[in-house]
């Protein structure tokens, strides 16, 4: 019998608020590459299956700058921004192009250095009392 896929939960996936320097830099400390692209909306493939619909209405408020770029698998995978994009697909269309950063990895592989780093992070931030 061939195993079934089981669904990555929102509780796994890093929730990156970690700096882009930092994330790039310890990327790069991984040995993979990341490179900022921008991207059409319906050639990326979503992960998280579930969206916070006021989460997308906030975020469709915000312009552009004022958004974070989103993280995906070098296959288009979201890695992390999946509410930026629905929000975007919401107010432009499935063809609207979107700003992300293409990290070099698979998509599992990608949510496992994306979840170190956050964590990094965080506990950076935490011993300096942020």
């Amino acid at each position: 019998m061939k195993e079934l896929k089981k669904p990555i939960q929102p509780f796994y996936m890093p929730q990156m608020t970690a700096s882009y320097k930092f994330v790039v830099d310890n990327l790069s400390e991984f040995g993979i590459e990341c490179a900022p692209v921008k991207v059409a909306i319906s050639q990326l493939k979503a992960i998280q299956k579930e969206v916070d619909l006021n989460k997308i209405s906030t975020l469709a408020e915000k312009n552009d700058e004022d958004l974070k770029p989103i993280w995906i698998s070098r296959e288009g995978k979201v890695l992390d921004g999946t509410h930026r994009v629905a929000s975007k697909r919401y107010k432009e269309g499935k063809n609207a192009i979107i700003r992300a950063i293409r990290i070099d990895t698979d998509d599992k592989d990608g949510l496992a250095y994306l979840k170190i780093i956050q964590d990094r992070w965080e506990q950076q931030q935490k011993a300096k009392g942020l």
